[in-house]
């Protein structure tokens, strides 16, 4: 695995992506689709003194080598993930996820992977949203108009269009405002951000398997964040036994990167309630 500059080395044998500290214990942490394992660097480093360690894969949304079966593209991630726990040297457990990133430890969590706590930041988990449900109907045609103006756009040969609405939607920032090579990568990976939305939005969930999950888990939003992420982060808390549901004021979707020292905050006194900071 490839690591920050001046960072110790973690044991995560040769997984790409991000390491931070030594351990014991590791928090794996999983990043949203657009976006990439450093841009959680900074709330990595700041997690590091109470976890130990923090790994940080890169995931490639079910549309790579790490993808599974067809019917589940999301299983690669998953069993990466386990594969990374299995690395935390006899010390805690402990998974974050943000956005699609969310999706992914959610899926694990289901699965049964062994972890002793687990953070969610606005996991993107469309399936528990209710079509006959008015509020989720109206959450879920706004995420479904949102990926059709990325693929129409896309198909007129206008990637960067496409993205640019993607990301000002979702991301609730001026795409202007973005370093011009962070916009020539986005538009590069169009293709893949549409696949990974395509299938994020077609990945069911089991809410008995939810139900069952033994683990404390920290479900975060953003005041700020469109409707749709608050709303599926309502219902995962509600299938969720161990589930706790926090708001942060002020943030967005993209809270866990604009604003590291808050979520920071708001996971450390999660942990430190548990006894596992």
């Amino acid at each position: 695995m490839r690591t920050s500059e001046n960072t110790p080395r973690a044991s995560t044998g040769d997984v790409d992506g991000a390491a931070h500290g030594q351990g014991p214990g590791v928090l794996v942490m999983l990043h949203a689709a657009g976006s990439g394992p450093h841009q959680l660097d900074a709330l990595a480093r700041l997690l590091v003194p109470a976890v130990g360690s923090t790994v940080a894969p890169v995931l490639d949304g079910g549309t790579g080598p790490l993808g599974g079966k067809r019917e589940n593209p999301f299983s690669g991630g998953v069993r990466l993930v386990d594969r990374l726990l299995d690395k935390n040297g006899g010390g805690r457990r402990l998974l974050f996820g943000h956005s699609m990133g969310g999706l992914v430890a959610t899926l694990a969590l289901a699965s049964g992977s062994q972890v002793d706590a687990a953070v969610l930041y606005e996991p993107i988990v469309l399936s528990l949203l209710d079509d006959n449900d008015d509020d989720d109907r109206r959450a879920l045609d706004w995420d479904r108009a949102v990926i059709a103006t990325l693929h129409q756009r896309m198909a007129e040969g206008d990637a960067a269009g496409g993205v640019k609405h993607f990301i000002e939607s979702y991301g609730q920032v001026r795409w202007e405002a973005l370093p011009a090579a962070a916009r020539d990568v986005l538009v590069a990976q169009a293709p893949n951000l549409l696949a990974t939305a395509l299938a994020t939005h077609a990945q069911g969930l089991d809410p008995a398997a939810l139900m069952a999950i033994p683990a404390p888990v920290l479900i975060i939003s953003g005041s700020r964040s469109p409707d749709v992420t608050r709303r599926m982060a309502d219902r995962l808390a509600e299938c969720l036994v161990h589930g706790e549901r926090v708001e942060i004021d002020g943030l967005g979707h993209m809270g866990a990167v604009a604003a590291p020292q808050r979520v920071h905050d708001c996971i450390l006194a999660f942990l430190t309630r548990l006894g596992l900071s």
